[in-house]
């Protein structure tokens, strides 16, 4: 079994090459002796297999000649949230997996999940093409997964907190009546309780509505509750830039860009604190700060969290760009190069 969980926010993990090369690694990973179908592709090319505009090609005839060996037994191939790659890298990926799939042999099995956008129904709704279940008609098989979660995650939240078995039973029962089939509210919900002593637990997790709409709220006014002023504005300033930001920035772009004082973004674990103190909108991988889900963001730049731009978010964005014309003007001058 090879797998690959799509990220909109985070441009290794958003796009039809990355989930190419991702199931191949694993599937290579898994059993060595399928490696030459690389290695001779790389004799063939070079490097160039890996980067290009025909890349996304060239990694899908490796995957199909490595799927295609007899040395391989029965294998399933799980694409997560394919709705988080861009429409049109994802739009390829579809077509050549509609097309291998009308002529492939039954030892390899697919598995996409995605939320209902159009563009991957319509590629996905022929009978011959793939069999559809809604997570929605099916959620009481979705329930049963959502609460086997939960169990685990407030194991490990009772570990850690020394949770008394009461209050480990009661946020327990609590988190699975209102999860609604949402993995992601359980690990938001479960996130907030880290910061949380045990002995306010039962009370911090009744404060936390159904839904991922109303959670980002509630998460919302807790980086509102902030008695420093002065912090609270630096993490409104911390978030609207990550809104706005085309892509994830990394910690230094993030000091820079946004203005803050030069002797805080000189100092790493102060940034790392800011972004921490963001409640669980925000992750830091390899110093790269993105949202922690696509809904995170949209929360902000289409929800209610829309309220941290009194200004309007065009008039933020006019910002941001001065700001950043304003660095490039203190480094670049005319005729850099003396010529």
């Amino acid at each position: 079994m090879a797998y690959f969980f799509c990220q909109n926010t985070i441009p290794e993990l958003n796009h039809a090459a990355a989930i190419i090369r991702g199931l191949t690694y694993l599937l290579v990973d898994q059993k060595p002796e399928l490696v030459g179908h690389l290695q001779r592709h790389y004799n063939q090319r070079g490097s160039d297999i890996f980067k290009g505009s025909n890349v996304i090609y060239e990694l899908w005839r490796t995957l199909i000649e490595i799927l295609k060996d007899t040395a391989l037994p029965k294998v399933y191939l799980l694409v997560d949230a394919l709705d988080e790659c861009d429409s049109t890298s994802s739009g390829i990926f579809l077509k050549l997996l509609l097309h291998e799939r009308l002529k492939s042999s039954q030892k390899v099995k697919w598995i996409i999940s995605s939320r209902n956008e159009r563009h991957v129904k319509e590629y996905l709704e022929s009978p011959s093409a793939a069999y559809d279940t809604s997570l929605e008609l099916n959620s009481r098989h979705v329930a049963k997964a959502v609460d086997a979660f939960v169990a685990f995650k407030v194991s490990d939240l009772t570990r850690r907190k020394g949770y008394t078995l009461e209050t480990r039973k009661l946020i327990e029962s609590y988190l699975m009546r209102k999860a609604d089939g949402t993995f992601l509210w359980v690990a938001l919900v479960c996130k907030e309780l880290e910061r949380v002593s045990a002995r306010k637990a039962l009370k911090a997790v009744e404060q936390f509505p159904t839904g991922l709409e109303p959670l980002y709220g509630r998460m919302m006014e807790l980086v509102r509750q902030e008695d420093d002023k002065e912090e609270f504005k630096l993490r409104l300033r911390l978030l609207r830039m990550v809104t706005l930001s085309c892509r994830p920035l990394n910690l230094d772009e993030i000091g820079m860009i946004g203005d803050f004082e030069k002797e805080l973004y000189d100092s790493k674990k102060y940034m790392e604190d800011l972004v921490q103190s963001c409640g669980s909108f925000l992750t830091i991988s390899k110093d790269i700060v993105s949202f922690v889900h696509q809904s995170a963001k949209d929360f902000f730049s289409t929800g209610q969290g829309v309220t941290i731009f009194p200004s309007g978010l065009n008039e933020t964005q006019k910002e941001l760009v001065q700001q950043l014309l304003s660095l490039i003007s203190t480094s670049l001058t005319r005729d850099i190069y003396s010529l």
